[in-house]
């Protein structure tokens, strides 16, 4: 369970980073990715960054253990 934890918070963590445009996604050729989340609708946007947050704060609660 926590391995499967680990993996959807790195999942989510990385659109998390897409949509701050932080770490890779600052440079070339990976900015790209920022630049294309950031024109999307803001509802569109929302629905991504909205549950990676809540997906990321859930997961490292497993992973800490608190849910055991």
């Amino acid at each position: 369970m926590i391995a499967l934890a680990c993996v959807i918070l790195v999942l989510s963590g990385i659109v998390l980073m897409i949509a701050t445009g932080v770490g890779p996604f600052s440079r070339d050729p990976w900015d790209q990715y920022h630049i294309s989340f950031r024109k999307l609708p803001t509802w569109q946007q929302r629905v991504l960054v909205v549950p990676s947050v809540f997906i990321a704060i859930a997961c490292s609660l497993t992973i800490i253990g608190v849910f055991s």
